[in-house]
């Protein structure tokens, strides 16, 4: 984990997100070796007393006083996002991929 004055930044590997202990959302996995996909890398990071996660993959992001609301939040924005994706009925090559990354980890 990186820190600098203002606040810090992690990367985690999130596979599970059925059984998170305090949202109800998620289990936390970090560590060596990944499991294996599907699964969300996301970097959390605090500044200023609020927590950010975001999918390193797909600029989704939520947040939080919390990281337990944060993942909520980032949870119901990736939804969210996959829906629109999924309504419209062409999409560039960038957002098919998009598509595809949220709906294998979400649909898992």
């Amino acid at each position: 984990m990186a820190t600098s004055k203002r606040g810090s930044t992690a990367t985690l590997v999130v596979h599970d997100l059925g059984s998170f202990p305090t949202g109800g959302n998620g289990r936390l996995v970090a560590g060596f070796p990944s499991p294996p996909p599907p699964f969300f890398v996301l970097r959390i990071s605090t500044e200023e007393g609020v927590v950010v996660v975001e999918d390193v993959e797909v600029a989704v992001h939520g947040s939080g006083p919390t990281e337990a609301m944060a993942l909520d939040e980032f949870l119901a924005a990736a939804r969210a996002h996959l829906d629109l994706l999924e309504a419209q009925e062409e999409l560039s090559p960038l957002l098919m991929r998009q598509r595809d990354h949220l709906r294998e980890r979400l649909s898992a």
